[in-house]
C-alpha cells in the first residue's frame, strides 16, 4: 500500500507490482459494465469512464480513467486508460500517478495533495468531496502539462484543462512532483496572464501531440479527439 511519506521510487515499486492486476481488472470491467455503458444509446463520444478498484496483493486503491474516442472503439472492444493511486490521509484524500518523460527516459510521481482538491472544489464552485471530487477532477483534466518556462528553481506549475496546479519538485527526491494547490483559469483576474497560460497549454498540447504522432500516429489521433484545447472551453 502507498503511504504519503514514501519516496517516488517506493511508490513506483507498488504501482509496478500492481500493474498486471490493474490491467486484468480493466479488461473485466470493459468486457461487462463498461461495454453496457458505451453501447447505451444515450452515451455520447468521445467520452470517459471511471472505476475504482483495490489491488488484491498490495490492497492499494486505484481510480481508473478510460477514454473512448469513438463508437467504433466501443463495439470493437478497444480501450485506453490511465490510473491514479488513491491515498487516504488524516488531511484528506490524496492521489498519485506516474508521469513518463520520453525525452529524458525518466518516470516521475505526480502527487496531488488534499489541499489541491479542496482548492479545486472551492474555485470551481463544487460541493462534492473525496471520491466524487477526485473522480470529477480526473474526468475533466485527463492531461497535465508542466509549464517548464515558468519553473523557478524547484517550483513547479502543471497546467490542466480547468486551470493550473502549483507545487514543487522535491530537492531530496527529484522524481517526486508535489502539487499542493490549484487556481482555476476562469477566476484569474489578470486577463493577459490568463491568456498567456491558455497559449502555453495549447502550444504544449500541440507539441505533445506532434511528438506522439511521430511515434504512434493512431494514439496521437486518439489524444487529439479526446483532449480539449483551452480555446475550446
Amino acid at each position: 500500500m502507498i503511504l504519503p511519506d514514501m519516496t517516488s521510487e517506493q511508490m513506483l515499486k507498488v504501482m509496478d507490482a500492481d500493474r498486471d492486476a490493474i490491467h486484468q481488472f480493466a479488461d473485466r470491467f470493459m468486457a461487462d459494465e463498461g461495454r453496457r455503458i458505451l453501447r447505451n444509446k444515450q452515451t455520447r463520444f468521445p467520452c470517459s469512464l471511471t472505476k475504482f478498484m483495490i489491488a488484491p496483493e498490495s490492497h492499494q486503491r486505484y481510480l481508473l480513467n478510460f477514454r473512448i474516442a469513438s463508437k467504433n472503439e466501443a463495439y470493437e472492444g478497444g480501450h485506453r486508460f490511465y490510473f491514479r493511486a488513491i491515498i487516504n490521509t488524516h488531511y484528506g484524500t490524496e492521489a498519485a500517478n506516474i508521469l513518463v518523460s520520453r525525452e529524458k527516459d525518466i518516470r516521475y510521481i505526480v502527487y496531488l495533495r488534499s489541499h489541491l482538491f479542496q482548492r479545486y472544489a472551492e474555485r470551481m464552485g463544487l460541493t462534492m468531496q473525496r471520491d466524487e471530487l477526485i473522480r470529477y477532477f480526473t474526468k475533466r483534466n485527463p492531461m497535465m502539462i508542466e509549464a517548464s518556462e515558468w519553473r523557478k528553481e524547484s517550483d513547479c506549475m502543471m497546467l490542466c484543462h480547468d486551470g493550473a496546479c502549483f507545487g514543487e519538485i522535491s530537492e531530496k527526491d527529484p522524481t517526486f512532483i508535489d502539487l499542493k494547490t490549484f487556481i482555476a483559469t476562469e477566476t484569474m483576474e489578470d486577463g493577459t496572464y490568463r491568456g498567456r497560460l491558455n497559449k502555453i497549454f495549447d502550444d504544449a498540447l500541440c507539441g505533445a501531440l506532434w511528438e506522439r504522432y511521430l511515434q504512434d500516429p493512431e494514439h496521437a489521433s486518439f489524444l487529439a479527439q479526446t483532449t480539449k484545447r483551452r480555446k475550446d472551453k
